[in-house]
């Protein structure tokens, strides 16, 4: 009986010759749900071509990523390999730095034959559709999900703020790293289930083999930190799935050990630079991960059960001294309630699947509070690992839509409704009032007390960010335009709330036509909840030109250059202001003798 809410979804076409249709009908409209998401918010990116900029203003596309694609463009579009960045530090390697991402395929091929900005676009959006795609496929082939489960739980991951914010921020290295996270963790999961069964090897070679070209496609990507956390996710998920019975043992370190081997062996055109260039940076220094402190995880808290609260840094500058991107992690209403009952129900709990998800959060957790494991030594950020509690609440969403799925097909008069889906009906319709009233109380202590609320928001310091920081300032004298947006967002979570839960609450009716729509309805919430807050990061807006020098001084710049070439003279250097360093790389013969990268060099 613990394994009803998660049976998989069976129909007699024989007694039922119209279910096959009804199937097919139901399989197409989803991935065409998640699909057409996915496709439009891709559109948005790429509908500036190389004249406009998704995201917000003040990314890493802008002062990082975008100066570097103006240099490897340059020199790709020539049929010349850059392997030495003379623009900035003095010159630096190219490859071993990683962020290039050239030896990632899409990343070289964006680079090489489009201009800078619509290539940096059209490489993120095609990992937006890429991501979803196989997220949703990984999880009907090897969780046996229903198509409306997969869809809720690939567009809640995708379109979620741990990963969608790094869409607004720019980072293609961590969009195009990520968006492989979901086949490789669940092909790891497949590979523990069979070895758990007694499967022979030769079952999980094909899983196994999914997996390690997915982690090579992330190593190739340019985000090392997100490899570290990769690689400890594929652990706990071969945990969760193998159990820890000694006789399963060594063929789960059998597996996990051929997985990172080929990996390695595969990746070696990266990692081998990178590693020899480590010494020379500032991660060789021995930087060691430092923990959130007490404030930040309560900021932490409020933007996960909240929609930007505090600004989203597209429409609303963010007031927290950190962009939004660093901070945010709400994956809707569905999401947040789906992880109460994980914690909440023993009987959920029994499911691998569900300890998958449950130890995922957990070791985000213990990355928060400044948890250190092998490989971690030099990352500063330990909020990153919201993307983990990103992951564990995509993957729990599409789990309990599962179970209200596989409820509503099971006849009220079986004793199995009575003692097993109804149970957990009322426990789920209880995280979601729990939800709704965290954010009615929410809505109405905004509303009392403005100042408290401002004063939070405002605690951290100045934003980083320029644009940010007359908000802020203004913010110190009227409390209630920050307040108003706080109530707002509470109001919205709890209205959806409430929404939830008056379907929950009808999927005790007798009548079994109207209990079978139900859990279609929670999924197309859950869906729009998530896509309707984070999809208008993903329109390009902001003017190309913005992110030029200004012309004055670039005129100047060239003239310099053309002088001292002229005269035989060095490689003209000079030091740029600290927020426009990058951009050096926009004038071929310029050098910057400081800059900024995260390997630190």
């Amino acid at each position: 009986m613990a394994n009803v809410p998660f049976m998989s979804i069976r129909c007699n076409r024989k007694t039922h010759p119209s279910c096959s249709r009804a199937r097919w009908l139901s399989r197409t409209f989803w991935w065409l749900l998640a699909l057409g998401c996915a496709v439009v918010a891709a559109a948005m990116m790429v509908s500036g071509g190389d004249t406009l900029t998704f995201g917000t203003r003040g990314s890493d596309l802008v002062t990082y990523f975008y100066p570097n694609r103006v240099f490897v463009h340059r020199w790709l579009a020539r049929g010349v390999w850059p392997a030495w960045n003379p623009h900035v530090f003095g010159g630096y390697p190219v490859l071993e730095s990683q962020q290039m991402a050239l030896l990632n395929p899409l990343s070289y091929a964006t680079a090489r034959w489009l201009p800078p900005i619509a290539g940096l676009a059209w490489f993120a959006a095609i990992n937006v559709v890429l991501a979803v795609a196989v997220s949703m496929a990984s999880l009907r082939r090897w969780w046996r999900l229903a198509p409306a489960a997969a869809a809720v739980g690939a567009l809640t991951f995708a379109f979620g703020a741990a990963w969608s914010t790094r869409v607004y921020a720019g980072h293609v290295t961590v969009v195009a790293a990520t968006a492989w996270w979901m086949p490789a963790l669940l092909g790891m999961f497949e590979i523990g289930r069979l070895i758990r069964t007694s499967a022979p090897v030769r079952a999980w070679v094909v899983p196994a083999v999914i997996v390690a070209l997915c982690n090579t496609i992330a190593l190739f990507s340019g985000a090392p930190q997100y490899v570290a956390y990769l690689f400890y996710m594929e652990a706990v998920a071969l945990l969760a799935a193998g159990g820890f019975r000694r006789r399963g043992l060594p063929k789960m370190l059998l597996a996990f050990g051929s997985v990172w081997a080929t990996t390695t062996l595969l990746s070696a055109p990266q990692w081998a630079p990178t590693l020899a260039y480590l010494p020379f940076t500032g991660r060789g220094a021995g930087l060691r991960t430092i923990g959130a402190g007490s404030n930040e995880l309560l900021n932490a808290l409020a933007e996960l059960l909240l929609p930007f609260p505090f600004g989203n840094d597209i429409t609303v500058p963010h007031l927290n001294m950190k962009n939004v991107w660093e901070t945010a992690s709400y994956a809707g209403v569905w999401g947040s309630a789906s992880l109460l009952v994980l914690f909440a129900s023993r009987r959920l709990r029994r499911d691998p699947r569900a300890r998958l998800a449950i130890l995922l959060a957990a070791l985000a957790v213990y990355f928060f509070v400044g948890g250190w494991l092998p490989g971690f030594s030099g990352f500063r950020e330990p909020m990153k690992a919201r993307a983990l509690l990103g992951m564990a609440m995509a993957l729990v969403a599409a789990l309990m839509l599962q179970m209200m799925l596989v409820g509503a097909r099971l006849p009220r008069r079986e004793g199995r409704w009575a003692w097993g889906i109804r149970n957990m009906v009322t426990i789920t319709a209880a995280a979601v009032g729990v939800v709704a009233f965290v954010g009615i109380a929410l809505a109405v202590f905004a509303v009392s007390d403005p100042a408290r609320v401002r004063d939070f928001a405002t605690s951290f310091g100045p934003p980083f960010d320029i644009f940010a920081l007359q908000r802020w300032n203004a913010a110190l004298t009227d409390p209630a335009p920050v307040a108003a947006e706080f109530a707002a967002s509470a109001l919205r979570v709890a209205a959806i709330g409430l929404m939830l839960l008056l379907l929950l609450a009808a999927m005790r009716s007798r009548r079994t036509a109207l209990r079978r729509m139900i859990p279609a309805l929670i999924g197309l919430i859950a869906v729009a909840d998530v896509v309707s807050v984070h999809l208008p990061g993903f329109v390009a807006r902001h003017p190309a030109t913005a992110l030029e020098l200004p012309a004055p001084y670039e005129q100047f710049l060239r003239e310099q250059i053309a002088a001292s070439r002229a005269a035989g003279d060095m490689p003209w250097r000079v030091s740029l202001p600290g927020t426009i360093s990058g951009r050096a790389q926009f004038i071929e013969g310029l050098a910057e003798t400081g800059g900024y990268d995260p390997l630190q060099p």
